[in-house]
């Protein structure tokens, strides 16, 4: 099954311009976790030398591009656990020992400072830290949407 998915994405770049798939790709690796993030970044590389346009200008572009269909996916994932995350923890937080009161006081320690910023950043940033995690962590403390929004895209482009 996992293969049938990582040939369904690699095909993909077979169809789509180079900055579509980019963008397709990043969004579909973040979405569906067994896709591996090195396929996707190895692939677009390697499609930007084959192309010829291996400038810097063009290879940040097509970072940029990634880093941008990441965080739309992250965004998909913090808006679905920031509407459905209250409830799984009101029903299920008692299992792994979580509270409705933890979250609360939790988010009281992110207000959008400096610090919060370089802090997503900084996580959002270290290749070997799962994303999902991240987003989940984001959605269920309520972090401000365009605070995590502006954090990812930099982290991700990073």
């Amino acid at each position: 099954m996992f293969e049938a998915i990582n040939t369904y994405v690699i095909g993909l770049a077979s169809v789509f311009p180079i900055e579509l798939f980019a963008l397709v790709a990043s969004f579909l690796e973040e979405i569906i976790a067994p896709i591996p993030s090195p396929l996707i970044g190895t692939l677009l590389g390697s499609l930007a030398l084959a192309s010829g346009n291996g400038s810097i200008l063009f290879l940040a572009w097509i970072a940029f591009l990634t880093a941008l269909g990441k965080t739309i996916a992250c965004g998909v994932i913090y808006w679905a656990v920031s509407h459905a995350g209250e409830a799984v923890v009101e029903r299920f937080g008692k299992y792994v020992g979580i509270k409705h009161e933890d979250l609360i006081a939790v988010s009281s320690y992110f207000t959008g400072s400096p610090r919060d910023y370089l802090l997503l950043i900084g996580l959002r940033a270290v290749p070997f830290i799962p994303s999902l995690p991240v987003s989940i962590a984001a959605g269920l403390i309520r972090t401000p949407f365009r605070f995590y929004s502006i954090a990812t895209l930099i982290g991700s482009f990073i």
